[in-house]
């Protein structure tokens, strides 16, 4: 062993420098403090001072002169790439950042719980963004005239859980990590392969869908698989665009990205239970959108046209089923969805929306290769480091359960205080319904969707669905959506559903204290005098 790395051992400090100095061995800085090592018993390796005959310090220095020599030598040709090898490209990143845990207590320490701190890295200074609802420094003034913004599904309810649980998946990438464009997966290649084992992973724990001899595609988001299903779906050799439909009310978004590129492969056609032949019906081919649970009404869906209502397909064409809410805190699992062509997404499930992350599985591969295909030429593939967020994100949730025996049911009563993400999110989305409900029963201005109970073989109870979203009715307006907007309330018009504007979509998903503004509000709206 070389003596003068024996003599560094007695400091930490210098130990790693002296390992930075091998890895960059033409940092000149680092080669002196090589020279200035201090000695195992403190005393300090110079020249200048006494105790060391002259001639001894010669040779030494001769000597040390040499090791390093060969050291660099052989570091060049072999250490170096033995370091690299340490932290492989297709390694997963290390689950704690000591940057992102600085901002992650900071946030904890200010804006009075109801507003996040943000930090300007120009400045180095941080101000609080104020939650809806919120004013004031540190976001401790309730705003009584605020705007709630439920248009949108932001999945901010999962904050506090993460808050607490985030270190359990919180990730680094170094900067060298990731850079090329290609990724490990050999089927896919923007795919990770961390990312298609954990996904099938966390189906087989929560039993909600199939992923056996099924292929994984990853997308960013939901809605770009929607976009690459409809590609890979539509013949290219009829005359005419295939026709999509769904049953209302459908999805809002569905019409608007089916028709924005005015593809000619495809065209958005309306009500799948309301479709009518016409004079070509042997030329029509139909795409069938099942969303289920249903957004918005959250219930349970099934074919209308392609399988009929007795499973007897009445026109010709093909299925996809987008089950981003088939999740055990939205809707009691039954039975693993088997489908041809199934979408789900991180959003939904974790609530990590801003990662952007779906995830589709396929059971035709050569369905999944035109949908990688056009995933590909979309956005030259899926981020890399996305992807490796999502895979630590999951990978965490599938732990959680998996220390509890990894096998199903997991009763609500034996986690005690949420400490699983599933447990966590059941118990505030039945919360949040059953005050809801308490609320609208005080009145007869508005009324929700009812739904009945059924057996769900993850948490081996009967449970009542608790949808991602309301689907309110108002029973003295017709324009619900603007009544609800003159109080301060956004909603989603059930026009955009294809259904009436006496309906619109309450999102359930907000921030606990943005939910309770709503409840209050609603509650008010009941003791006013009718609307004639």
């Amino acid at each position: 062993m070389d003596p003068k790395r024996e003599q560094m051992r007695g400091n930490g400090d210098n130990e790693r420098e002296f390992k930075q100095g091998l890895l960059y061995p033409f940092d000149k800085s680092k080669q002196r403090k090589l020279v200035a090592a201090p000695l195992a018993n403190g005393d300090e390796y110079s020249p200048s001072r006494g105790g060391i005959p002259s001639g001894c310090y010669s040779l030494s220095f001769f000597m040390n002169v040499l090791v390093v020599v060969f050291l660099f030598s052989h570091l060049c040709r072999h250490d170096l790439q033995t370091a690299l090898r340490l932290v492989p490209e297709t390694s997963t990143p290390s689950a704690s950042c000591p940057a992102s845990k600085v901002l992650e207590d900071s946030s904890k320490e200010h804006c009075s719980g109801h507003g996040a701190y943000e930090v300007d890295y120009e400045t180095d200074t941080g101000s609080c963004r104020c939650h809806t609802c919120f004013t004031g420094r540190d976001c401790a003034i309730p705003d009584s005239s605020c705007v709630i913004d439920l248009y949108q599904g932001d999945p901010t309810m999962y904050e506090n859980y993460w808050r607490e649980n985030g270190d359990s998946c919180t990730t680094t990438i170094l900067g060298w990590q990731r850079m090329s464009y290609y990724a490990n997966s050999k089927k896919f290649f923007f795919v990770q392969t961390e990312l298609d084992q954990v996904i099938r992973s966390l189906h087989e724990v929560i039993g909600n869908a199939v992923t056996k001899d099924r292929h994984i595609v990853i997308g960013v988001g939901s809605t770009q698989l929607y976009q690459a299903a409809l590609y890979a779906l539509s013949p290219s050799d009829r005359p005419v665009p295939a026709k999509v439909v769904s049953a209302t009310p459908f999805y809002s978004s569905y019409p608007m990205i089916t028709d924005f590129l005015k593809s000619s492969l495809y065209r958005w056609a309306g009500d799948a239970a309301a479709v009518m032949p016409s004079g070509n019906s042997d030329d029509e081919f139909y795409i069938e959108l099942v969303t289920s649970p249903n957004n918005p009404t959250g219930e349970v869906r099934e074919s209308v046209l392609i399988k009929g209502r007795r499973g007897v397909p009445t026109r010709s064409g093909a299925l996809v089923h987008d089950l981003a809410y088939y999740w055990p805190h939205h809707i009691p699992i039954t039975a693993p969805a088997d489908e041809d062509l199934m979408l789900f997404t991180v959003s939904k499930s974790t609530g990590h929306a801003g990662t952007r992350i779906g995830w589709a599985i396929v059971k035709d591969l050569n369905v999944a290769q035109k949908m990688a295909r056009f995933i590909e030429l979309n956005t030259i593939g899926v981020s890399k480091d996305a992807q490796i967020r999502a895979t630590q994100i999951l990978r965490a949730v599938t732990k959680q359960y998996r220390e509890l025996g990894g096998k199903i049911p997991y009763p609500l009563d034996s986690a005690g205080s949420p400490k699983q993400l599933f447990h966590f999110a059941a118990a505030e989305m039945s919360y949040r319904w059953e005050r809801l409900r308490s609320v609208l029963k005080k009145g007869t201005k508005f009324s929700v969707s009812e739904f009945d109970p059924a057996w769900c073989s993850f948490f081996g109870e009967s449970r009542l669905p608790t949808p991602a979203f309301a689907w309110l009715r108002c029973e003295e307006v017709e324009d619900c959506e603007l009544y609800m907007r003159q109080n301060g309330i956004l909603t989603r018009s059930g026009s955009y559903f294809g259904s009436q504007a006496r309906y619109v979509r309450l999102s359930m998903l907000d921030r606990r204290a943005t939910f309770e503004v709503l409840v209050d509000r609603l509650e008010k709206l009941q003791l006013i005098d009718s609307v004639s």
